[in-house]
């Protein structure tokens, strides 16, 4: 998680002045898509399916760089059997993604 927050804070302030974006704006754009690799990630889509999505996005370098990261991060915690759990690490993960955002953003 440390490696996002510090990959955050290098790109987010280029992200942001590339668009017309808030900080919330854009920590809440984070956590969803954290929410939405965490989905991924715990349905078992493969790694290399989602570094292939991120290839082609479409998007700057700097926000598919953010989007690895993201996606790295979310690989490496663990999947889980039931749904309950997939649901709960989702959920915190989507949080955790947010928090450490509008922490170092401010």
């Amino acid at each position: 998680m440390k490696k996002i927050v510090f990959f955050i804070c290098l790109l987010c302030m280029a992200v942001i002045s590339n668009a017309e974006m808030t900080k919330a704006e854009f920590c809440k754009d984070m956590s969803s898509y954290a929410e939405l690799v965490m989905q991924k990630r715990q349905n078992d889509t493969p790694i290399k399916t989602m570094l292939l999505a991120i290839e082609k996005s479409g998007e700057s370098k700097g926000t598919r760089e953010l989007m690895e990261s993201i996606v790295e991060d979310a690989y490496s915690k663990p999947a889980y059997a039931t749904k309950d759990f997939k649901n709960k690490s989702i959920n915190e993960y989507s949080a955790s993604v947010y928090l450490e955002c509008k922490r170092n953003l401010n």
